[in-house]
């Protein structure tokens, strides 16, 4: 049985409420940067509403879902921190806007199942609160549109607010300590970036 309790109930992704503008570009990084990592199998940790995991299949692809909570109807319910898979079980796993649900330590342990069961990529993202000084895109003739974000640390201490036990930006948890908990790990970081469609949102595409 899972040993860390739900946080969010099947309603919140009900009747279009959680699905902003942002989101939807958040949906898209996701997806993009999987399909990049040419799979043939996804293990999906925490589908939401279903966006990613319905596109993919679309697409003819073999995704697995994972979540701790039954009602959101995934192919597997189960804990993050002992997941039911043999070892490189899946080609790539995604895991967006999870991490964070759990205390920072138990987010160690995650990352390190996640590896376990990651044969080739892992496509991850965390909530990144520090705040922007300065966002500029650049576009000119012949060019792909370039962006440009300068952020700072948001001096914040956060405080569990019965969803999220950390975050990106506020005190004790700088991007530089993310990265180096993610190599700690035993991943290679291949990229990692905030988007400019939703700056809350930092994504990690990790290399086994």
């Amino acid at each position: 049985m899972p040993k860390h309790e739900k946080q969010v109930n099947r309603d919140v992704y009900e009747g279009g409420r959680y699905e902003h503008a942002g989101r939807w570009a958040s949906y898209y990084y996701q997806i993009k940067n999987i399909l990049q990592t040419a799979p043939e199998n996804v293990l999906e940790i925490g589908p939401g509403s279903g966006v990613t995991s319905w596109f993919l299949k679309s697409q003819g692809f073999k995704v697995v879902t994972m979540d701790i909570a039954e009602d959101l109807r995934p192919d597997v319910v189960a804990d993050i921190t002992e997941m039911p898979f043999q070892n490189d079980a899946f080609d790539t796993v995604s895991c967006c806007e999870v991490l964070e649900h759990l205390p920072f330590e138990d987010s160690v342990k995650a990352l390190t199942e996640i590896k376990r069961v990651a044969k080739n990529y892992a496509v991850i993202s965390i909530p990144d609160h520090r705040r922007v000084l300065l966002s500029l895109a650049i576009k000119l003739p012949f060019f792909q549109e370039k962006y440009f974000i300068i952020r700072v640390p948001s001096l914040k201490k956060h405080v569990f607010n019965g969803l999220h036990y950390w975050e990106i930006g506020h005190i004790g948890y700088p991007l530089s300590k993310i990265r180096n908990t993610l190599r700690g790990v035993g991943f290679t970081i291949e990229k990692d970036f905030t988007i400019p469609e939703n700056p809350l949102v930092h994504f990690f595409i990790l290399k086994k």
